[in-house]
């Protein structure tokens, strides 16, 4: 395949498939996957039912939650934090925190269901997470109601 061309003469690429290469990468991905996909089931396989449901009556499933929980109050303290420090800079008129930055299109998603009437209707909602003063940081004016709390 020529498709490259210099001043003085083509440039040619072979393209064409090497089944030696092609063979490696098969004898070495197929045990890998093997032994690394099986690994966690016989491990599991060999697990008593009771010894999976100690941790807090649900398991992985419960030491999950608290690792996830865990992680997001270091996460809001962390944010907290340093939204406290760059306030506290004299210079600093205003500071906030936003979970997407503006006018880039992206949100949350959160599902939505409206229950009476004849039938459940489903439907989603858009939202982004802003701190108390992101109005007024953005220099937005607030037309009606009370600021963020």
């Amino acid at each position: 395949m020529s498709f490259l061309i210099t001043e003085r003469q083509s440039l040619r690429l072979d393209l064409s498939m090497d089944w030696r290469v092609l063979a490696f990468t098969a004898a070495v991905a197929i045990p890998t996957c093997l032994i690394f996909g099986h690994a966690p089931a016989l491990r599991s396989s060999q697990m008593q039912p009771g010894e999976a449901m100690k941790a807090g009556g649900r398991g992985l499933t419960a030491s999950r939650e608290k690792f996830s929980f865990q992680r997001l109050l270091r996460r809001r303290s962390f944010q907290r934090e340093m939204l406290e420090r760059v306030q506290a800079i004299p210079q600093v008129e205003a500071a906030a925190t936003t979970t997407h930055t503006p006018l880039n299109g992206s949100s949350w998603t959160l599902g939505v269901r409206v229950s009476g009437g004849q039938r459940e209707q489903r439907s989603s909602s858009k939202f982004t997470w802003v701190s108390p003063d992101y109005l007024r940081t953005m220099d937005i004016p607030l037309l009606g109601g009370r600021p963020f709390s």
